[in-house]
């Protein structure tokens, strides 16, 4: 039986504590709540939380010196701080400690999720609680999945999005533990780019979300703007490893993970018009069984070529990034293709 994680939350703000926490009990999560620092530190729960949600400005110790604390005991939890009062200071400063996200009161069940997958990724307990958690793109999104017609946009566009994100996903990772064996004035460097990276990546999945209940008109209006989001993220990636790490060990290694996360948008959206093919009339079918037939074996091609280059070793991230571009634009066409084909294929059967 799959477990839940456990997310303590530490504010001195009781309404903030009961929506946090009856948040993260709608989103599948164990969550239990605490009024100060010290009470968490005394409740037994350390060694049971996952995640820590915690206040930056609390009466006695505040969320930054708890999470410390926790690191100087050897008792380091993925930390998620949140503030009334953001500045891009105290932003940095978090993160130069090590802190998984810094987020601003009031704050989306989105971005909360969002924040909570970097966090539980550290720990590699995401993809064990997927099923059970419904977490993916985004908590409202999964929902939106499950609850739309099998011929909706969402397929194709759900797609394009998620493979976005999950790539996002894997390069703030990357990055962050790169950022984490950093010195000084090339650490502040680090961790400034970062913080831009995850504000961008935010806002990409903020625009994603605002469509998640959008017709297919409206999400190629927004594909436009997400687009040119993505672009920026990616410009930015580039700036890192041209400015802060110019060792090709550690550009092979985010390009590694990076192809990853693609090979699994490959896997993932082939399984969904897999799937939605069986909801398709027999005879209408072989079409779309066609497509996705083709596009697992695009697939197959794109992660031979990545684990091609992954062996050579040595290139430039002009040259990884150009490798993982040339993938990305494949993905897409399959994508596409296999969405036209059940758009052909007409209504599902009765």
């Amino acid at each position: 039986m799959l477990h839940k994680p456990v997310i303590s939350i530490v504010d001195d703000d009781e309404t903030v504590r009961e929506t946090t926490t009856d948040l993260l009990t709608a989103m599948g999560f164990a969550a239990v709540a605490f009024s100060s620092a010290a009470d968490f530190l005394s409740s037994g729960q350390l060694h049971n939380t996952s995640c820590l949600v915690a206040d930056v400005q609390m009466v006695g110790m505040n969320g930054l010196e708890l999470h410390s604390r926790l690191v100087g005991s050897g008792n380091a939890i993925p930390t998620i701080l949140i503030t009334a009062y953001p500045n891009d200071r105290d932003q940095v400063r978090a993160l130069q400690a090590g802190v998984a996200c810094y987020l601003a009161k009031p704050f989306t069940h989105h971005n909360l999720l969002a924040c909570i997958r970097r966090a539980l990724g550290e720990l590699g307990e995401m993809q064990s609680t997927h099923d059970s958690l419904h977490v993916g793109l985004a908590y409202s999104m999964q929902r939106e999945e499950l609850a739309m017609p099998e011929h909706s946009s969402m397929h194709l566009y759900l797609n394009w999005t998620k493979e976005r994100l999950d790539e996002m996903d894997a390069a703030l990772a990357s990055l962050e533990a790169n950022a984490r064996q950093r010195k000084a004035d090339a650490k502040t460097k680090a961790d400034q780019l970062i913080v831009d990276l995850k504000k961008r990546r935010d806002e990409f999945q903020a625009g994603a979300n605002a469509q998640a209940q959008a017709n297919e008109a409206a999400w190629q209006t927004a594909k436009t703007q997400m687009e040119s989001q993505w672009n920026s993220f990616e410009a930015q990636v580039k700036t890192y490893f041209e400015t802060v790490e110019k060792q090709i060990e550690q550009q092979q290694s985010t390009f590694s993970d990076l192809a990853t996360a693609q090979l699994k948008g490959w896997r993932e959206a082939a399984e969904r018009f897999h799937d939605a093919a069986a909801q398709v009339a027999a005879e209408k079918r072989a079409s779309v069984d066609a497509a996705v037939k083709q596009m697992k074996a695009e697939a197959a091609e794109a992660e031979r070529r990545l684990h091609k280059l992954r062996q050579a070793g040595g290139e430039s991230w002009a040259a990884l990034g150009a490798a993982l571009a040339e993938s990305r634009k494949a993905f897409d066409q399959a994508n596409q293709k296999s969405w036209d084909a059940l758009k052909r294929a007409g209504s599902p059967k009765s």
